[in-house]
C-alpha cells in the first residue's frame, strides 16, 4: 500500500479550526485555577451545561471513585470529589462530547474507543495508587491519552480506514500504520491538540510519549499510562499477553517500581472495576 500522507500543514490547518472546548467548561477551568473560587459558584456553572453535567455524574459514578450511583447532584460531586478532580473530569467530559456528534456522524465506534480511554484511566490511576502517585491526575491522563486517534479518525476518515487494512495486512503496530498512511501517528496529533486546547502539561506529555515513555523528560504520568495502555489492551483481550508485556517499558517499569509478578493482581483489579460501568 502506499503512504497516503498527510502533511504537517495539513494537520495544523485541522487542528487550529477546531472549536474551543464549550464556553461553561472553560470557564470551570479558569474558576477552579483562579483564586477565591467557591464551591457553590462552580457548581451554578457547571449546570448550565446539561450534557458537561450528565457527563460529569457519569465519571463520577464510575467504581474507581468509590461513589458508584451515590452522587446525584453537581453539588455532591463537587463536595464529595473537590476541585481538582472535578477540573479534570470536566476536561475529559468535554472532550469526548466534543467529538461524539462527529463520531455518529462518520460511523465510528465511538463506544470502543470510549471504553478504552475508560480501561486505560483506570488502569493508570490503579497503577497510581499502588506505587504512591497522584490517582487523579493518573486517570485523566489515561482517560485522554489517544485524543490524537480521535481527531485522525474523525477529521480524515477515508485515510483512517487505510490504517486499519494496512493493519491487518502487514499485521503491525497501529503507530507503524499510521505512519505509513499519514505521516505522522496520533501521538504526534494529538500533542497538537493538547497544546492548541492547552491541556497541563503532565496530561500532554502521557499523549505525547504514551508509547515512547524513554524519550525525553521523565515524567511518572508518562510512565503510568504507558503501562496502563499495554495492561488495558490485554484486559480487553486485544492480543497475544507475552507480546504485549514484552513492549513495556523496562524503563518505565523500574522508574514506578512495577515488578512484572504483580501484574496479574493488578490486572484482576481493572477487569473488576471497570465491568460496572456503561460505556455508552
Amino acid at each position: 500500500m502506499s503512504a497516503i500522507v498527510i502533511s504537517n500543514e495539513q494537520i495544523d490547518q485541522v487542528i487550529q479550526k477546531l472549536p474551543s472546548l464549550s464556553t461553561v467548561a472553560m470557564e470551570v477551568l479558569r474558576m477552579i485555577d483562579s483564586e477565591g473560587c467557591d464551591l457553590a459558584t462552580l457548581e451554578k456553572k457547571i449546570s448550565q451545561d446539561q450534557s458537561l453535567s450528565a457527563r460529569i455524574l457519569r465519571i463520577a459514578n464510575s467504581p474507581f471513585y468509590g461513589f458508584s450511583g451515590e452522587i446525584t447532584s453537581i453539588k455532591e460531586a463537587c463536595v464529595v470529589l473537590g476541585m481538582y478532580t472535578i477540573r479534570n473530569v470536566a476536561i475529559t467530559a468535554t472532550v469526548y462530547m466534543f467529538f461524539s456528534p462527529r463520531m455518529q456522524k462518520e460511523t465510528i465506534d465511538y463506544t470502543a474507543l470510549w471504553k478504552h480511554a475508560l480501561y486505560v484511566g483506570t488502569a493508570a490511576k490503579v497503577l497510581a495508587r499502588h506505587h504512591g502517585y497522584e490517582q487523579n491526575l493518573a486517570f485523566t491522563a489515561g482517560l485522554l491519552h489517544d485524543i490524537g486517534k480521535l481527531v485522525l479518525e474523525v477529521c480524515f476518515p477515508t485515510e483512517f480506514s487505510k490504517v486499519r487494512q494496512y493493519r491487518n495486512v502487514e499485521c503491525c503496530s497501529v503507530l507503524e500504520a499510521e505512519a505509513t498512511v499519514f505521516g505522522v501517528d496520533h501521538t504526534m496529533v494529538g500533542a497538537k491538540l493538547a497544546a492548541h486546547w492547552n491541556f497541563p502539561s503532565p496530561i500532554r506529555a502521557a499523549i505525547e510519549r504514551h508509547h515512547a515513555p524513554d524519550q525525553g523528560e521523565h515524567s511518572p504520568v508518562v510512565d503510568l499510562v504507558h503501562i496502563a495502555d499495554i495492561l488495558s489492551t490485554i484486559a480487553e483481550g486485544k492480543g497475544d499477553k507475552e507480546l504485549l508485556l514484552s513492549y513495556m517499558s523496562l524503563g518505565a517499569r523500574q522508574r514506578i517500581g512495577l515488578d512484572l509478578g504483580k501484574c496479574e493482581a493488578i490486572l484482576a483489579e481493572i477487569e473488576h472495576l471497570n465491568a460496572s460501568i456503561a460505556f455508552d
